[in-house]
């Protein structure tokens, strides 16, 4: 699997900082409406391969309607964050690269999809701290 790089984790680090328990979260907006607030959200804690893991959402939405328009998940396993799963409602995608059988309690990794979805998170994550002000 591949993990944010050091910059990312940083700013991932910064995002999730109060985010204890699962169903805490946060909204930053720095902007005053010139980009799109970012929210983000301890959506659950797991077990990987004996290694607790928590799991949170990174997303931006809509005003209008408030659905989604781009949300990715994100695994910490060991301070390192993983992308595991995307979303992009305005272009119908929906992609998950990491995941659980829940029949076998296996999971599984995707790995091409995943290493997408790292690079785009790396790069999501630079904007994120450019737009606000992290």
């Amino acid at each position: 699997m591949k993990k944010l790089n050091q910059k990312s984790t940083a700013i991932m680090d910064k995002l999730t900082l109060d985010l204890k328990e699962p169903g805490d979260h946060s909204k930053i907006d720095n902007t005053n409406g010139g980009f799109m607030a970012v929210v983000v959200e301890h959506i659950g804690t797991a077990k990987w391969q004996g290694r607790d893991i928590d799991s949170f959402s990174v997303a931006h939405y809509y005003q209008q309607n408030g659905d989604a328009m781009r949300k990715m998940t994100f695994f910490r396993i060991n301070s390192y964050y993983f992308p595991a799963y995307f979303l992009q409602d305005n272009l119908g995608v929906e992609q998950e690269s990491i995941g659980r059988d829940y029949e076998t309690g296996r999971w599984w990794v995707r790995n091409k999809m995943q290493r997408h979805h790292t690079s785009f998170a790396n790069t999501w994550m630079n904007n994120i701290k450019q737009q606000q002000g992290i």
